[in-house]
């Protein structure tokens, strides 16, 4: 699997089903895309 980079190309990727192995956050990093993200991995 290619590496992704980017809130939206992650978000996207999550949204179509996509499987990734990992998902790596900034720590302190905050916004409503960022946890639309956290979300969706938390689901899986």
């Amino acid at each position: 699997m290619l590496p992704l980079a980017g809130i939206h190309p992650v978000r996207e990727a999550l949204r179509a089903g996509h499987p990734l192995d990992r998902v790596h956050i900034l720590k302190g990093a905050a916004s409503p895309r960022l946890q639309e993200i956290i979300d969706i991995c938390r689901q899986r």
